[in-house]
């Protein structure tokens, strides 16, 4: 991000969000811990809700960037894939996101408070999720193209992924000495497929 004030601004939003709330965090007590100016905040975002949202975007960019590989790898092979390969793509996408929320605690528990926060209405939720599950929802369309995941919505099927990898995450989170072990990686994916696909 070439603006170091902006930058500044956001990285203090995340921290203050993240042990404060949304709610309880002013834009003069972000402005402050990003040491600029309440002026300078107002001259990047339009308002406290325009910060929230930027700060959104930049964490989730984040997160979807360290998916990029994977993703393209199984999407350029989609005409070849038998259904271990699938498993073993999908396993990929869930070690490297689950990855990224243990080593990236601050940018998961934001992700937490944004999807809580009360002026987060059900519709504007659906279109977190659809937002945060962009890339994968092509994944997951190879899958139920092929019959190998359950039979259901794909509005559905997303919402549910999206409450696995915030519930799966949270847990890591408050035990990340347990993803260094293979048996609990393993086990968690193992939930999480056997959630979705056909038995």
């Amino acid at each position: 991000m070439a603006n170091s004030k902006k930058q500044q601004l956001l990285f203090a939003a995340l921290e203050l969000f993240v042990k404060q709330g949304i709610s309880n965090t002013s834009t003069a007590s972000i402005a402050q811990a990003a040491g600029v100016a309440s002026g300078t905040l107002f001259h990047h975002f339009t308002n406290k809700q325009g910060l929230i949202d930027a700060l959104y975007r930049w964490v989730k960019e984040g997160m979807s960037d360290g998916l990029v590989t994977s993703l393209n790898l199984l999407k350029q092979n989609s005409d070849a894939l038998d259904h271990q390969t699938y498993q073993e793509a999908l396993f990929r996408l869930w070690f490297e996101s689950m990855n990224w929320a243990v080593t990236h605690p601050l940018h998961t528990r934001f992700f937490y408070r944004y999807y809580q926060n009360q002026q987060v209405t059900p519709s504007l939720q659906s279109n977190l999720e659809n937002r945060m599950l962009q890339q994968l929802e092509e994944v997951l369309m190879l899958g139920a193209k092929n019959g190998w995941l359950l039979d259901m919505p794909m509005d559905l099927l997303r919402h549910h992924c999206y409450q696995m990898y915030l519930s799966t995450s949270q847990f890591f989170l408050e035990q990340p000495h347990l993803w260094q072990n293979p048996n609990y990686q393993q086990s968690a994916f193992k939930c999480f497929l056997q959630s979705i696909e056909r038995a």
